[in-house]
């Protein structure tokens, strides 16, 4: 063994290196029976996981898909919430103008200062009962649990979100009208 060694030195140490390496596998090589079982011995050893890690990659993963989720979740609010805005100014602009008609029609002996003043509260109390309403909708589409409803439970949320919205409505009616 010190003959072997002491011959290794003489080679550059990048070239014992190698030589040694040649060494082991002819060892291994000769020491089983064919290349195959070599093989098998070399992709039979893997790392092994612990129960911890496992919990760590399953929790990692959790993590993953419920920020998944909320992200899903936050973007059907906002393409919600978008779609009421652009109905709800349709709406609006749509009362204006027949609150507009009306004060034309029916207003035409009244001085036109009267007639601005009742406008410019009839707008003010709509942008006020809007903004109640839309704070409604807002929440219904949070709670938006409607897929996992029957006809029988939607049609009764249904019917409590009208009456919250009319209750809203005559609210703003009956402060406009003191």
């Amino acid at each position: 063994m010190e003959d072997f060694i002491r011959w290794l030195c003489v080679f550059p140490p990048v070239t014992s290196y190698f030589i040694v390496a040649a060494l082991l596998i002819i060892i291994i090589l000769i020491k089983s029976e064919t290349i195959i079982t070599v093989y098998k011995w070399i992709t039979k050893r893997k790392t092994v996981r612990s129960c911890s890690d496992c919990i760590l990659i399953v929790f990692g993963i959790r993590e993953k898909h419920q920020q998944e989720l909320n992200n899903l979740n936050h973007n059907i609010l906002r393409s919600q919430m978008s779609y009421f805005e652009q109905k709800i100014h349709e709406l609006t602009l749509w009362m204006i103008n027949s609150y507009q008609d009306d004060l034309d029609t029916l207003g035409k002996g009244k001085p036109n200062s009267l007639r601005l003043s009742q406008f410019g509260n009839y707008q003010e109390a709509l942008k006020n009962a809007m903004w109640a309403v839309k704070d409604e909708v807002r929440k219904s589409f949070k709670e938006n649990g409607f897929a996992d409803m029957n006809d029988i439970e939607f049609s009764s949320y249904l019917k409590a979100k009208t009456r919250g919205l009319i209750s809203i409505s005559l609210i703003h009616r009956c402060s406009t009208t003191r």
